[in-house]
């Protein structure tokens, strides 16, 4: 079963003021954190058949044009 990636709120006046735009390390840290549970989950589900179908048609198609 997949779990559903965690929400983190930080609040406004938890933030520390920056001028320059850049995150710091630890919001960086939980983005990190946060994408690699979401992508987990989408890594170990199965490839569509459409998919598999398609990449197989262009590797026949690139095949077909290189033995030219």
């Amino acid at each position: 079963m997949v779990r559903p990636p965690e929400v983190v709120v930080v609040r406004a006046s938890e933030r520390r003021p920056r001028g320059d735009g850049r995150l710091d390390a630890e919001t960086r840290r939980r983005i990190g954190r946060s994408l690699r549970v979401l992508y987990a989950g989408l890594l170990a589900q199965p490839i569509p058949e459409r998919f598999e179908a398609l990449v197989a048609e262009l590797a026949a198609r690139s095949e077909k044009e290189s033995a030219r």
